[in-house]
C-alpha cells in the first residue's frame, strides 16, 4: 500500500490537520509531548464535525479524549500506537468533544492514521 497524500485523496477520505492548539490539547490529554511524534494530521472517512455546544471542529484530540473517557485505551497504549504509525482497524467510533464533552451530532466516524506505514499485532504494545 502507499501512503495517502493530503493534497490528493481518494473519494470519501478527508484529511484533518492538527494545529498547535490541538497538539497542545493532545499533549495534555496524553501527558506526553505530542509534538515530538511529528504528526501533522490524520485521515478520516468523513469531513470534520462541528460541536453543537462549543463549535469546536473535531480532531484527533476528540478520539483520544473519547478513548480515555470510556476507558477503551490507556495513554501509554495510544502513545505507542501513534509512535508506530498504525493502520486503521476500520471500526467506527462515537466522538465526544474534548473541549466540552458533548457528543458530536453525527453518529460515528471511521478513523485512519497513516495507513500502511506499519502493521502492529493487536495484542502487542511496543515499548516506549
Amino acid at each position: 500500500m502507499t501512503e495517502l497524500d493530503p493534497n490528493n485523496l481518494p473519494d470519501g477520505v478527508h484529511y484533518w490537520p492538527i494545529d498547535k492548539e490541538e497538539s497542545s490539547r493532545l499533549s495534555s490529554l496524553l501527558e506526553y509531548d505530542f509534538g515530538s511524534l511529528d504528526i501533522a494530521g490524520h485521515f478520516v472517512m468523513r469531513p470534520q464535525l462541528s460541536c453543537s455546544e462549543c463549535g469546536k471542529f473535531s480532531g484527533l484530540d476528540d478520539f483520544v479524549h473519547t478513548s480515555l473517557r470510556q476507558e477503551i485505551h490507556s495513554k501509554r497504549f495510544m502513545i505507542n500506537i501513534l509512535k508506530h504509525h498504525p493502520i486503521s482497524d476500520g471500526r467506527e467510533h462515537y466522538l465526544h468533544c474534548s473541549s466540552c464533552d458533548t457528543l458530536f451530532v453525527e453518529q460515528t466516524v471511521s478513523y485512519q492514521v497513516f495507513p500502511s506505514l506499519l502493521e502492529i499485532e493487536p495484542d502487542v504494545v511496543p515499548e516506549l
